[in-house]
């Protein structure tokens, strides 16, 4: 009998001993002590996220949260969710009598409490107005319908908080998972997470615009997120004003798809036709340059794509909106395009994608035996010949820069990430000359520099690295 009980003492050491080893799991560090080594303002806006993910994982215990939240997320993009952005839909009942908002403030703990009080979900909608939850696209393969409602599979919550998370056991910096249990884990930042779930985050589908200064939240211009609408006139405002929609607790702002925002610049500013084709040897000698116009057509990743479905960036950020900076030669007048509610479900075909789920047990000391739901990507037989193409159809400028055609234009594609935090960065279009630009983005990654050539097919592909630039005169 002694020999058993050691034999059992040992084992759940081991168990104990081997959390401690990986250092995801945790169980005695609060959203306060997790976010210490903020300064107040970042510790704040990281607790405020942290909470309402933990508050969330505690309300899809019930079934019904987990019927409204498919119901919301499905929508009219093929193959991609929809978010659901908390500051529209926390008055939508879940239960008759009962909104969103009361029924998450029936969720709230005492751990939430002690930080934020009885007005937490008050805070949330005045703090975080662009706080969405959203089902990464990776699961739309999934018989999510099923699987979704079963009693066994209640989603995980992955709460992508403005900044990552220090993890004490570990040097790398990581978000923070949730299960109703109560059971909570660090995620690597940087890594393919392991379990099914939602996602706590800023919209990356929306933005916040005050319409008198057409800025956002954070004081960033329209002209840097979409500059092509300087090109417009005053309908394209008239426009922008009835698309969007009150945002509560910000009375001056309204909210704004991206998409929607995009495809009515495109559709409204900038009216443009193509050359004619004819016999010259080149194609732009048929045109006065004066009337040329230069079209910005397309967009596309590189292969492989089949790569990219498993790219463990999409899961927390699933969009790839991009600036393209069109930049004249001697004197640097550019013209920027900017590409905005680009999903990367746009760019990939996920119709080969094989997405499995298995119930992972595991002995959580709060609250016995516990399942996860793991799952697994799996990859069928890609076409990599031909990637999708993303339609941009925006003119770039009329006529040609320089009376030399040859490299009057050099041109850079950067994608950008308007989200939680605001890093200016610079960018040039001549690392000579140091002519360049800032840009107010959280995170920009310059995919690519080259230059756009006078007498050359039409439309030409161009190579900027990680993506294709498709421009057509």
């Amino acid at each position: 009998m002694k020999n058993l009980i050691l034999f059992l003492f040992l084992f759940l050491l081991t168990l104990v001993l081997s959390c401690r080893k990986d250092g995801l799991q945790f169980d005695n560090l609060t959203i306060t002590e997790l976010t210490e080594s903020f300064e107040p303002d970042a510790r704040f806006r990281n607790q405020l996220r942290l909470a309402f993910g933990k508050t969330l994982a505690n309300a899809l215990s019930k079934i019904a949260l987990k019927d409204y939240i498919i119901e919301k997320s499905l929508g009219n993009r093929d193959g991609m969710f929809e978010e659901i952005v908390f500051s529209q839909h926390y008055l939508d009942e879940i239960y008759p009598g009962i909104t969103f908002a009361e029924f998450l403030r029936r969720s709230v703990d005492d751990e939430v409490k002690a930080v934020f009080g009885d007005d937490f979900i008050e805070t949330v909608l005045r703090s975080d107005p662009l706080l969405v939850i959203k089902l990464p696209d990776i699961f739309y393969n999934l018989g999510f319908r099923g699987i979704f409602g079963g009693p066994l599979s209640t989603p995980m919550v992955y709460v992508k908080t403005p900044n990552p998370v220090p993890n004490p056991h570990s040097s790398f910096f990581h978000y923070i998972v949730y299960h109703h249990s109560g059971y909570r884990e660090f995620v690597p930042a940087s890594e393919m997470p392991p379990y099914y779930g939602l996602v706590v985050k800023y919209s990356e589908d929306y933005m916040l615009l005050n319409t008198q200064n057409l800025e956002n939240e954070k004081g960033i211009q329209l002209a840097e997120i979409l500059p092509q609408y300087l090109n417009c006139n005053a309908d394209f405002l008239d426009s922008l004003e009835m698309i969007g929609k009150p945002v509560p607790e910000l009375t001056e702002f309204k909210l704004f798809s991206k998409k929607e925002v995009f495809l009515m610049q495109k559709n409204l500013c900038n009216p443009f036709s193509f050359a004619p084709a004819c016999a010259a040897a080149c194609g732009r000698d048929c045109v006065p340059l004066d009337s040329l116009n230069n079209v910005f057509q397309s967009f596309s990743f590189k292969n492989p794509l089949g790569a990219r479905i498993t790219d463990d960036t999409q899961f927390f950020k699933e969009n790839r909106d991009a600036l393209v900076v069109f930049a004249t030669k001697p004197d640097y007048v550019s013209y920027k395009i900017a590409t905005i509610g680009v999903r990367l479900g746009e760019l990939l075909d996920r119709s080969n994608v094989i997405v499995s789920l298995r119930m992972e047990d595991k002995f959580y000391q709060n609250a016995g035996r516990i399942f996860l739901p793991k799952f697994s990507l799996f990859n069928a037989e890609f076409d990599d010949s031909a990637p999708l193409k993303y339609p941009v159809e925006v003119l770039i400028s009329k006529g040609w820069p320089a009376s030399n055609p040859d490299d009057a234009y050099t041109f850079t594609a950067v994608m950008t990430d308007y989200s939680d935090a605001v890093n200016p960065q610079f960018f040039t279009y001549d690392a000579s000359t140091n002519e360049g630009y800032f840009l107010n983005t959280s995170n920009a990654i310059q995919w690519g520099r080259t230059s756009l050539q006078y007498c050359i097919e039409s439309p030409h592909t161009y190579d900027l690295g990680d993506i294709n630039i498709e421009i057509k005169y």
